[in-house]
């Protein structure tokens, strides 16, 4: 580059014989910030609302890529775009982590319940929330939901025809010492029936409760399997 000023030969934003600035260095500079600007706020946004749709997680994950792929060329605030980038990495992570996690479970468990049994539960976290695993022979474990309904929600559940009547079934009582009818899916079979194998199996069931004027269903799923 040429100095505007004296007419010498150099490198950089800043003559070194007379030391004028170069206004062509400066917008070039200016150009490049803005474009990583844009993509570590967009990379920003996705952070945080991959905590509500997990698709946003790859999408952050592109976007942060690139964005590390233009911070090569910053030649100043290098090492702050870095920085801000490594926060929404672990942004990124914590999101995913909630995904494979009870957090999300309890939070948003109800979306695969209402799928897998086809019904309708409050959109929102369950009441109660636990999952065990390794009880009596090691080798079952079981997540159990618990929501409060509303009147309405409890008379379609209840009303639903699907309904199988209680009779003291053994894969009931493996968790659940409520005595009611409920509806059932086997994950096995993948059928909205019950499980025909003691020695091992994998299902879904829902059961109604009222309780001194308040409703409530409880959800268990249940896994045993053979190692």
């Amino acid at each position: 580059m040429k100095c505007p000023h004296c007419n010498k030969d150099y490198k950089g934003r800043v003559c070194p014989y007379c030391g004028e600035e170069s206004i062509s260095e400066e917008k070039v500079i200016e150009k490049v910030s803005k474009k990583n600007i844009f993509l570590i706020v967009l990379s920003f946004i996705l952070s945080f609302l991959s905590f509500y749709f997990p698709i946003f997680i790859a999408v952050g994950v592109v976007s942060l890529a690139v964005s590390f792929y233009f911070i090569k060329e910053e030649k100043e605030h290098k090492k702050k775009m870095y920085f801000v980038n490594a926060i929404i990495i672990i942004l990124f992570i914590s999101s995913f982590v909630t995904y494979a996690t009870p957090y999300y479970e309890e939070y948003f468990g109800y979306k695969k319940i209402e799928k897998t049994l086809d019904i309708e539960l409050p959109n929102n976290k369950c009441n109660e929330y636990e999952y065990i695993s390794g009880f009596e022979n090691n080798n079952i474990s079981y997540t159990y939901y618990k929501y409060e309904l509303k009147l309405e929600e409890y008379e379609s559940l209840k009303n639903d025809e699907r309904n199988f009547e209680y009779l003291n079934d053994w894969y009931i009582k493996i968790v659940s010492d409520l005595k009611s009818s409920y509806i059932i899916y086997d994950f096995i079979n993948k059928e909205e029936s019950y499980p025909k194998n003691k020695f091992e199996y994998h299902y879904m069931f829902l059961q109604l409760e009222e309780v001194d004027g308040k409703y409530f269903a409880h959800v268990y799923k249940v896994e045993k399997r053979n190692y």
